[in-house]
């Protein structure tokens, strides 16, 4: 009986994978089911249904959050301190998380390094805590390019 509900939980994980934008080959490799059975789950289900839901809605989620990026730049020009530089972190960190799109890379690239070299002449060591964590989402997002 517990192999049972150990399908269960991983049909369940699987199919909250997909919705939020997962492909079927790493929900394979979180869950260990075979592809198969991912697929039918999603024609099953109607998942397909619920991920476009679920997507525009993230995208929604995103581009709103990236409307308060110049506000929270603005504030951190007034008072440049190690808080409002981990709030902008945060706010990207979002949008990173929410947009599953690549065609604001370029853009996104561009006011990051603005923002490195605007942390850098009035903070060091703010500017030294986010240089990893920018190099990293940039190349994240250039890795997303190429794809």
């Amino acid at each position: 009986m517990k192999k049972a509900v150990n399908k269960a939980q991983l049909l369940a994980k699987a199919e909250e994978l997909y919705i939020i934008g997962k492909s079927v080959k790493e929900i394979c490799a979180v869950t260990g089911l075979p592809t198969s059975s991912v697929y039918r789950l999603i024609k099953k289900n109607e998942l397909d249904k619920l991920r476009d839901k679920s997507m525009k809605s993230a995208r929604a989620s995103a581009a709103e959050l990236r409307t308060m990026i110049p506000d929270l730049v603005k504030k951190f020009k007034k008072e440049p301190n190690a808080g409002n530089a981990d709030a902008i972190c945060k706010v990207i960190n979002s949008i990173k998380s929410l947009d599953k799109r690549s065609d604001y890379v370029p853009n996104v690239i561009e006011g990051l390094k603005g923002f490195a070299i605007f942390i850098k002449n009035k903070d060091e060591k703010a500017a030294q805590l986010m240089n990893d964590y920018i190099t990293d989402y940039i190349n994240e997002l250039l890795s997303r390019e190429e794809k």
